[in-house]
């Protein structure tokens, strides 16, 4: 291939030109072609986990957390929140399941920080008093009554959900990569 206004340009140099004007239309690789090429080295490009094992995990949290309401007192609000922070968690590994579970947990560290704000700031209380027919609804998901010590418990449930994450529902092993030079794999014609 000759490159305009250049010498000859050798094929395998051809991939990694950079912005050069080429002669003629560059080539394409399908995303298959790039699924085959992982596959033949036993890594997957981005493994996703299984979102019917997380679907379990968070029934059961959900009604981990309801029974926490039986505890009471300062126990049961820290035990609720973590659970609250470990749903959160499960919740966000189903919807992003290409996630590292780690990142996982910390955006739904995040997520529990800012509905504690929410509390704060009195928009939680503003939207279950909106809503008169789903305000106990709200009011389960929101809470209503800003407490620092809920923002510990939220850390420890992200970090305990970031492990549930990765034990229900691991990602797809991966096999060592062959000795030697990978090859390309060409284009699908």
């Amino acid at each position: 291939m000759v490159v305009a206004g250049g010498p000859p340009v050798a094929p395998a140099a051809r991939r990694w030109a950079g912005p050069v004007a080429f002669s003629g239309p560059r080539p394409v690789r399908a995303p298959e072609a790039w699924d085959r090429a992982a596959a033949q080295y036993g890594r997957p490009m981005v493994p996703e986990r299984s979102r019917a094992r997380l679907a379990v995990t968070a029934v059961v949290v959900v009604v981990l957390g309801l029974a926490t309401t039986a505890l009471g007192g300062v126990v049961g609000d820290l035990v609720g929140g973590a659970l609250y922070a470990v749903l959160v968690t499960v919740l966000l590994a189903i919807a992003l399941p290409r996630l590292r579970a780690v990142v996982v947990g910390g955006v739904a560290f995040a997520v529990c920080v800012v509905v504690e704000l929410l509390q704060l700031a009195g928009v939680a209380v503003a939207l279950a008093d909106a809503a008169p027919t789903l305000g106990s609804v709200v009011r389960l998901v929101l809470g209503s009554t800003f407490w620092a010590p809920d923002l510990a418990a939220y850390a420890v449930g992200a970090a305990a959900g970031s492990g549930v994450v990765r034990l229900v529902s691991p990602r797809a092993a991966t096999t060592p990569r062959p000795a030697g030079p990978r090859p390309t794999p060409r284009p699908p014609a």
